[in-house]
């Protein structure tokens, strides 16, 4: 599947994703999952999934290709056989975009400054601390407690500085 720069180049005048493109993910999707793509919900759901899988290979890709290398380094030719010469330097040019840089930039030092990632997943909060079940149920679970279930991950081998707390 190309690669586009951005989500509109995926949509057809009607503002539709192309059909084209929108079967060849639901195909793929398909073979997963037992589903009536007629339907609009089961359509809106592909479409976001879809949206979601371009961004994601967008970022990858950017950081694979381009990020690692000087701006006159970067190869001209597509390093994925789903996309054209053209849509690689069209993607490419965006990403050489001096306001896109600025922004790219201020993220990373947003990122950056983080002290403690959450690692609970997609799941919010309240339904984290919900789901803990018989690890608290001989006492309530404090705040501290709470803020460890959240921010240390025993797979990343994440650390805290609890000194202060």
């Amino acid at each position: 599947m190309p690669v586009f720069k951005r989500w509109k180049d995926y949509k057809d005048p009607d503002g539709h994703v192309r059909d084209g493109i929108f079967k060849n993910f639901v195909g793929k999707v398909g073979n997963k999952f037992q589903m009536d793509v007629d339907v609009v919900p089961v359509r809106k759901a592909c479409t976001e999934m879809l949206k979601c899988a371009t961004r994601q290979q967008r970022c990858r890709l950017k950081k694979e290709y381009f990020d690692p290398h000087p701006l006159h380094l970067v190869t001209r030719t597509s390093p994925v056989p789903s996309m054209t010469d053209e849509q690689w330097n069209e993607l490419v040019e965006s990403w050489k975009d001096p306001k896109k840089m600025g922004i790219c930039e201020t993220n990373k030092n947003n990122q950056a400054q983080l002290k403690f990632h959450q690692t609970t997943g997609s799941r919010s909060y309240p339904v984290h601390c919900d789901n803990l079940g018989d690890k608290y149920k001989d006492k309530e679970p404090n705040a501290l407690d709470l803020f460890k279930e959240c921010h240390y991950s025993k797979k990343k081998k994440t650390t805290l500085v609890l000194s202060k707390l």
